[in-house]
């Protein structure tokens, strides 16, 4: 997994404007390593808002626009709460 910081950038580059598509956000992949605990798992909600502003941030900065965005029904293996966005 890669973060989206990364990702936006080439599916701006390799989509139409009218393209859409789901992100699964995933705060051990998107926090630094110092808000990363044991087993990867993020369990700070101020971490998790701060993960989902940037994440929406990196997509409007790409050009996409964020038209949902909800919790994933599934959790990571330790308990990782996970989040899908459609832009």
């Amino acid at each position: 997994f890669i973060s989206l910081h990364h990702i936006f950038p080439v599916a701006q580059a390799i989509t139409t404007p009218d393209a859409m598509g789901v992100c699964l956000v995933k705060p051990q992949f998107e926090a630094g390593r110092e808000k990363v605990g044991k087993n990867g798992v993020v369990r700070d909600p101020a971490t998790h808002r701060e993960v989902l502003h940037n994440a929406m941030g990196y997509a409007a900065a790409n050009g996409f626009v964020v038209r949902g965005l909800d919790f994933s029904p599934v959790k990571g293996p330790e308990g990782n709460i996970e989040y899908l966005m459609f832009v």
